[in-house]
């Protein structure tokens, strides 16, 4: 069983951190076991579906980034998260 890279982890757990708050607080610790574990599978069919996987996670990044924002500002949410109150 192949243990996914550390810095693959932390790339993708960064990445995360790119989308809306409320989206991160929702799905952000379901989809870094997800992750995780789909590249683990794929690195024991072979390093070369490890690999790929994680690069159709980041060509997938910029699409899914754009949905979840556009998502959120249609819900009438900031895109960054709240500041304090003035």
């Amino acid at each position: 069983m192949n243990a996914t890279p550390r810095w693959l982890i932390q790339a993708y757990n960064g990445s995360l951190r790119l989308f809306p708050v409320r989206f991160q607080e929702e799905y952000g610790d379901e989809m870094k076991i997800v992750f995780a574990e789909a590249y683990r599978e794929a690195a024991d069919i072979s390093p070369r579906s490890g690999w790929m996987l994680a690069l159709r996670e980041l060509r997938d990044l910029p699409g899914n980034l754009i949905r979840e924002h556009l998502a959120n500002l249609k819900k009438g949410m900031l895109l960054a998260p709240p500041g304090p109150t003035q």
